[in-house]
């Protein structure tokens, strides 16, 4: 995630008089090469296909399958080396350069719509995947990223219609991962669970859409305080995608609850050294933050700091992000709540911005303010520990404590293993 976008120039001998070529200001993005130990067999395959999409590239610069085709290798590449300043931009590139030459190719504009949601761009995808919804029929893959937009922009009911839908085209992995996540955040943790086993057993083992969803499933248990469930999601992921680096920073997680802090450590030092992704770094300032190292916390929370800019520059929105993480640790509250503005000014209907909210007034003792949005991030049920003990200290600095102890009671259910002094 350090490294800003790196391109060469596409430069094309014209063969012959019918050939057209791409357009002077695009340039072909370089794939570059992964970190040791991630995946070698896998890379040699991206590295296969991505030759034979320049190759295409240049024999035919006016067709638009090649660049989509580009731009798929750019996005897994993301999603596995975690250098996502780099290439989701460059994926972009290419798609632009498709749609360019084809302002309603299908392809184009459903890649396009999934690189936005991943660079949190939400009301500017939902539109786009509203508008390909009403031009292609049957693509169950618009829906999901539909049901997506509508979740981040607080749209839930939006979302659930566009979940069925996804789910009547064509159930699956896709389909029951999403299912799950709507179950979680309205407060039916069992459903939750049981939605995302069903996309577990859809998945191909060994592939990365299948870890994560093993993972996810194993985060699911964490965060419900069932452990040992947990562990075990995570060993199976990290058995069937060898040394599955979210796997491995899972397992740590678990292993900060044994108070096995050296070996969680180890594990984030390793998956770190595999993907640069700021997850891990926010795994460790929690292990460092449980030991007491407080210059341990700072000192990562500045690297994390640095790589949400890098982020922020590649077109990556991450305020709500930001102002969970700062105030999670007591860092910069004043640019806790700056960042929970701007977030709430662009979803203001969306429980995790109203949480990010509610939690950076805390912070900066706005109590009844704070009060007010957590009242709204809660409205959905939510069953999240961490959202009912923050609710829990807000009632407490009020003077509110019969509040506050009810709210600590539906934390401690939600997950038994979970620090009632988490907020301190």
């Amino acid at each position: 995630m350090k490294t800003l976008i790196l391109i060469i120039s596409l430069s094309l001998t014209i063969a012959s008089c019918n050939k057209i070529t791409e357009s002077k200001s695009f340039v072909l993005p370089v794939l570059k090469e992964r970190k040791a130990g991630l995946y070698a067999q896998d890379f040699a395959s991206q590295q296969k296909k991505y030759n034979e999409a320049v190759a295409k590239i240049k024999e035919k610069p006016n067709e638009t399958k090649a660049y989509c085709a580009l731009a798929k290798i750019l996005m897994y590449e993301a999603r596995v080396t975690g250098e996502h300043p780099y290439y989701y931009p460059a994926a972009l590139t290419c798609l632009e350069e498709a749609i360019s030459k084809d302002k309603e190719n299908p392809e184009a504009l459903i890649l396009k719509t999934s690189v936005l949601l991943s660079l949190h761009h939400f009301g500017e995808a939902k539109l786009l995947a509203q508008r390909i919804s009403n031009t292609t029929i049957g693509a169950a893959s618009v829906y999901g990223m539909l049901c997506d937009a509508n979740v981040e922009l607080g749209n839930y009911t939006e979302a659930v219609q566009a979940v069925d839908k996804m789910m009547n085209l064509r159930p699956g992995l896709e389909a029951y991962a999403r299912a799950s996540y709507l179950r979680e955040i309205t407060g039916d943790n069992e459903g939750a669970i049981e939605a995302m086993k069903m996309a577990v057993q859809a998945g191909l083992p060994g592939t990365e859409d299948a870890a994560w969803t093993r993972v996810t499933l194993g985060n699911i248990y964490y965060h419900q305080g069932k452990i040992t469930e947990a562990e075990g999601q995570y060993e199976m992921a990290r058995l069937e995608r060898k040394n599955y680096p979210f796997a491995m920073a899972g397992l740590a997680m678990v292993y900060k609850t044994q108070k096995r802090f050296d070996e969680a450590l180890l594990l984030l030092d390793t998956a770190v050294t595999m993907i640069p992704e700021v997850a891990f770094l926010e795994k460790k300032a929690e292990v460092q933050q449980e030991l007491g190292n407080k210059k341990a916390v700072d000192s990562l929370l500045a690297i994390i700091q640095t790589m949400m800019n890098e982020d922020e520059q590649a077109g990556h929105i991450n305020h709500a992000e930001r102002a969970i993480l700062y105030s999670k640790h007591n860092y910069k509250n004043a640019d806790a709540l700056h960042h929970a503005e701007i977030e709430i000014k662009e979803r203001p209907d969306n429980i995790t911005a109203q949480y990010a909210m509610a939690y950076a007034l805390f912070r900066n003792n706005k109590y009844a303010e704070s009060k007010g949005y957590m009242t709204k991030a809660l409205r959905m049920n939510s069953k999240d520990a961490e959202m009912l003990t923050l609710a829990a200290n807000i009632e407490k600095a009020m003077g509110n404590i019969p509040e506050a102890g009810k709210y600590m009671a539906l934390a401690k259910d939600a997950n038994p293993i979970f620090v009632a002094n988490a907020l301190n």
